[in-house]
């Protein structure tokens, strides 16, 4: 039985995709851009001290607090989720030429290789539970940025920025010439895995560098699996055929080997039983050459890191690909 790779067959665990009916001729333009965010890599000393935050909230639909103006330079951007839905901040800088009137154009055409292709997004924080915060540090050239939330509403489809959460920014000269954070961990982006990220990470606080050094957009998105059940859980409904979905029939449930079925009878919030996993924050869809530093503390228990863009050849999202990698933090 051949597999459906498309990431919203599943949209209740894949909402987080931003990138729905983004075509192979749309992502070939990310390809031609992918090099314009590499000569912000920073390849400075770290150094210890504080960054200048940007304290700002994120709720459907809108962004709150997020101010008109900021200086560039190392900013930590520090985001609390209210949701209910799961949200991302994608600090995205209008390349060269780009006025915002283009920009919405491309939004309202709902074409996102028109949108990645009109704008070089930085990165910025992947939301986690409601009622948390996620803290993320990042070099932000100065320009025109559009702060933007490109995850798909569930029902309809439409990317919350086409919702009303979109909120332009001007990016001016750093007032100061911070250097990066230190990190305990560095983390590399790739076609198609974590490289760097370790299978067992101590408790508490953590400052980890991510950076995209793929060839493709990437995200970085954290979920802690519920006390007592096993990664194997989230790798089953995650990679599970279509068969494991609510529209499947029965015969293509008979299809599905026992042990993935049971998961999802079990275990799966579409099933009405409690979630086996929930987020814990992350890092939102980045150009190749940008780095975040990501700002943790993570209590014990199994965790997996996954990525959701589809590839720009196939369409299959990069979890799928091999993006999806669980750990033990003790």
């Amino acid at each position: 039985m051949e597999r459906d790779l498309d990431p919203f067959t599943k949209p209740a665990l894949t909402r987080r995709t931003a990138l729905k009916g983004l075509g192979v001729a749309s992502l070939a333009t990310l390809v031609a851009r992918a090099s314009l965010v590499r000569a912000n890599a920073q390849d400075a000393t770290p150094a210890s001290g504080d960054y200048p935050t940007v304290a700002f909230t994120a709720k459907d639909y809108e962004f709150i607090g997020l101010p008109a103006s900021i200086p560039g330079g190392y900013t930590r951007l520090s985001m609390l989720q209210e949701g209910p839905a799961d949200h991302h901040a994608m600090f995205m800088r209008l390349n060269d030429g780009v006025t915002a009137d283009d920009f919405m154009a491309a939004l309202q055409s709902g074409d996102f290789g028109a949108i990645l292709g009109a704008a070089t997004s930085f990165g910025g924080p992947n939301a986690g539970a409601i009622g948390t915060t996620t803290n993320v540090i990042l070099y932000l050239t100065p320009g025109q940025y559009m702060v933007a939330c490109l995850v798909p509403d569930e029902e309809t489809g439409m990317p919350h920025a086409a919702m009303g959460m979109l909120t332009p920014l001007e990016v001016t000269e750093p007032d100061t010439a911070a250097q990066p954070p230190e990190s305990d961990l560095t983390v590399d982006l790739v076609d198609f895995a974590f490289e760097g990220l370790t299978s067992e990470i101590a408790a508490g606080p953590h400052t980890w560098a991510v950076t995209d050094t793929g060839e493709q957009l990437h995200e970085l998105v954290l979920y802690k699996m519920a006390e007592g059940v096993p990664y194997s859980v989230a790798e089953s409904i995650f990679m599970a055929p279509p068969a494991a979905s609510p529209e499947a029939s029965p015969e293509g449930m008979e299809e599905m080997p026992e042990e993935m079925a049971t998961p999802m009878a079990e275990s799966s919030p579409m099933a009405g039983g409690p979630p086996p996993f929930t987020a814990f924050g992350g890092i939102a869809p980045m150009n190749p050459g940008a780095t975040n530093f990501l700002e943790l503390d993570l209590t014990a228990g199994e965790y997996f890191a996954i990525c959701f863009i589809p590839d720009f050849a196939t369409g299959a999202p990069h979890f799928a690909l091999g993006m999806i990698m669980p750990f033990t933090v003790a």
